[in-house]
């Protein structure tokens, strides 16, 4: 299997064969944090929309007592969404059973990519462990010829938090099974990840894009993003919905 990562959701192209694949898509600060925190907590699906202006049309054709609008631009909850992106809002006293239309200004866009392939997976430093696992379990079973890793980044540039978790995933992948090759991207992220990880939390809390939601008053935002498996869910993406892995659903993983 060939790793293949991509710094910025902007640099994978449609055109790209997704046959013989495994997606991983990655937005640590916040929307993939927050879509295992929404499914930890009980939430039903998310469904990711590109922009505001669907995302309000979604939610006007659903029933208001099952459904939630929520999500950010720059940063900030919009006039009139219900809760915003801090995986910390979405508890199982506002989220359980229901159906939360979600739209970021990075990651939801991320989440649109490869909609043809067959496993598509969301990722972030709270579910480390489990996306490996799926990962190294796919592999063997499908002979999978490739693992495709897509960081949203941050307003299509490079972003650290992104980078550093795909390194993490890379790491663990490569520490597993040896058939295991790299574009230079996936090497370079692996080296950084292994660089920083004895101190994530302090050196992405000096990086751009956490350094705005900290001067935005999201700082523990960025803590429970950091945190190792915080929330051991598997978010996998079919069709225009992101819900729960069957693995989850056995394991009874879910709070």
């Amino acid at each position: 299997m060939k790793i293949r990562t991509y710094f910025i959701t902007e640099s994978y192209k449609e055109e790209e064969s997704t046959e013989d694949s495994i997606f991983i898509y990655i937005d640590v600060l916040r929307a993939s944090t927050t879509v295992c925190a929404a499914l930890y907590a009980g939430a039903k699906e998310i469904i990711p929309v590109a922009t505001m202006d669907k995302a309000i049309a979604i939610h006007q054709n659903l029933s208001k007592e099952t459904s939630i609008l929520a999500g950010e631009r720059n940063g900030n909850k919009p006039l009139g969404f219900v809760l915003g992106n801090s995986p910390g809002e979405f508890l199982a006293q506002s989220v359980k059973d229901k159906t939360i239309v979600l739209t970021t200004t990075n990651g939801t866009n991320a989440f649109q990519k490869a909609k043809s392939a067959k496993h598509r997976i969301i990722a972030s430093f709270v579910n480390l462990n489990i996306v490996v696992s799926n990962i190294l379990k796919i592999a063997e079973e499908e002979n999978s010829k490739y693992c495709n890793i897509i960081c949203s980044g941050n307003n299509s540039r490079f972003s650290f938090e992104d980078s550093l978790c795909a390194g993490a995933i890379i790491d663990k992948v490569a520490n597993a099974i040896d058939s295991v090759n790299f574009d230079d991207a996936s090497l370079v992220s692996r080296e950084m990840y292994n660089t920083y990880k004895e101190h994530l939390s302090h050196f992405i809390k000096t990086c751009e894009h956490a350094k705005v939601l900290i001067d935005l008053g999201f700082e523990k935002d960025i803590d429970d993003a950091v945190s190792i498996d915080k929330y051991p869910v598997l978010p996998t993406i079919s069709g225009n919905s992101i819900k729960l892995s069957a693995v989850n659903l056995l394991e009874g993983n879910n709070k």
